[in-house]
């Protein structure tokens, strides 16, 4: 994991080499050494379920591995929302490489229970970069740097956007607290909730989600990889 990571770090400042990858949404472009979403089934569900048209918030959008393929349609409009400047950085060179038929909006902020300001833990592994220290440090990673980083309720990021049809959640075992800060905008557009729990020893998010989607109305489908929240109604 470490070298793929130095791989990757290095790769993307150069510029060196960009491969286009396929996804269940369709392809991009990206200068990730590996394929990391050929077969991911969480983007496979939100891809048969996005229309043309559509609106989608993609929460811990790191480097767009969702966020591009899904704006290859040219009336999707995809909200990509990544605290992390290095992996902003990642996206925007994915981003001006792939140049994707649909709006993407990049938005640099995290998402939680409340707006303010939080610690936010820079990861040896990037992807697993996190304001929880622990979920930072899994897999045998180091936290590199602590910063204080914005975040916003996901009703008040909502405000100057088109509202959101789907909402995909990966935000490193933090979702359970963007749910909490998101209840005007569900309930009054009930998006389909695409959503990574990322479970660990003393987190069980996957039982936190169940009771969020039981008092709020909706179905969850899926398994302890990649939950489908459907509204019921």
């Amino acid at each position: 994991m470490g070298l793929y990571h130095r791989l990757a770090t290095i790769n993307y400042e150069r510029r060196l080499l960009a491969r286009r990858r396929s996804t269940p949404a369709g392809p991009y472009w990206s200068y990730e050494p590996v394929a990391t979403h050929a077969g991911d089934p969480l983007l496979a569900s939100l891809a048969s379920a996005a229309g043309p048209d559509d609106t989608i918030y993609d929460l811990g959008a790191y480097a767009g591995g969702y966020a591009l393929p899904l704006a290859g349609h040219s009336g999707r409009t995809v909200v990509a929302v990544e605290p992390d400047p290095a992996s902003r950085r990642r996206l925007q060179a994915n981003y001006e490489r792939t140049d994707p038929a649909g709006t993407v909006r990049i938005c640099p902020v995290g998402v939680g229970a409340e707006s303010g300001t939080e610690p936010f833990y820079r990861s040896s592994f990037p992807k697993l970069s996190s304001f929880d220290r622990a979920d930072a440090t899994r897999w045998g990673a180091r936290v590199t740097s602590v910063e204080p980083v914005p975040v916003r309720t996901l009703d008040e990021l909502a405000e100057p956007f088109p509202p959101p049809d789907h909402v995909k959640i990966d935000v490193e075992g933090l979702a359970p607290p963007v749910l909490s800060g998101a209840t005007a905008t569900i309930e009054a557009h009930r998006p389909t909730l695409f959503v990574e729990p990322h479970d660990r020893p003393g987190a069980d998010r996957t039982a936190a989600i169940r009771r969020w989607c039981h008092e709020h109305d909706y179905e969850l489908l899926g398994d302890e990889r990649a939950l489908v929240c459907r509204p019921r109604d």
